[in-house]
């Protein structure tokens, strides 16, 4: 079996489990760091045919990605990354679960600029948060169509610019460390590895 094969395999039997174990850990960094060694694609940015596109997040070491995770009666269902190189930018999108008729989306929006052939800056710029039946949403692309499409997305669209420059950092990066034709693994500037398929 190749390290893709291990990976997603391991990343398949944690799925459903609460928590991850060490054993588990161990084996999924393993198996991307052999995959890292052996990246098709080294110069991920000269490739964005491959690079942009709807991804979904299959796994990350992240504790709590989006800020949800201990937050009660909320689930996290999928998340979402759609890269488009050509207007730089990131949309990350989180499909989460609640009380009954209150299932919602949750976007941030953030702007990139190629520091690398492998590195991206990435400067968050806009959240939103929205029931899905408010934007009848049918999918990640559809919603990226719909938030082009107006100025202010009921009832939560908070520009960051304005919100949070002058409290805190909204910058960071994101180095991809591998890519192929529908799996890509990346890293961020806290350290953390997110694992993705093409959709």
């Amino acid at each position: 079996m190749n390290a893709k094969t291990n990976l997603l395999g391991a990343i398949a039997r944690c799925n459903g489990k609460t928590s991850t174990s060490d054993n588990d850990k161990i084996e999924i960094l393993s198996a991307i760091e052999e995959l890292e060694d052996n990246n098709p694609n080294p110069q991920p940015l000269q490739k964005r045919d491959l690079l942009d596109g709807d991804w979904q997040l299959l796994y990350t070491s992240s504790k709590n990605l989006f800020g949800l995770n201990n937050i009660p009666l909320v689930e996290i269902e999928n998340i979402y990354q759609s890269i488009n190189t050509s207007t730089q930018k990131i949309y990350n999108i989180a499909e989460i679960k609640g009380l009954p008729l209150l299932d919602s989306v949750m976007v941030v929006i953030a702007h990139l600029k190629v520091e690398s052939d492998k590195k991206v800056n990435v400067k968050f710029e806009r959240t939103i948060v929205t029931l899905k039946n408010w934007l009848k949403y049918l999918s990640p692309q559809d919603l990226i169509r719909q938030i082009s499409q107006k100025k202010h997305i009921f009832p939560l669209d908070i520009n960051l610019n304005q919100a949070l420059d002058a409290i805190t950092n909204t910058n960071g990066w994101l180095e991809t460390t591998y890519l192929d034709h529908d799996l890509r693994i990346s890293r961020g500037n806290q350290g953390n590895i997110f694992v993705l398929s093409k959709i």
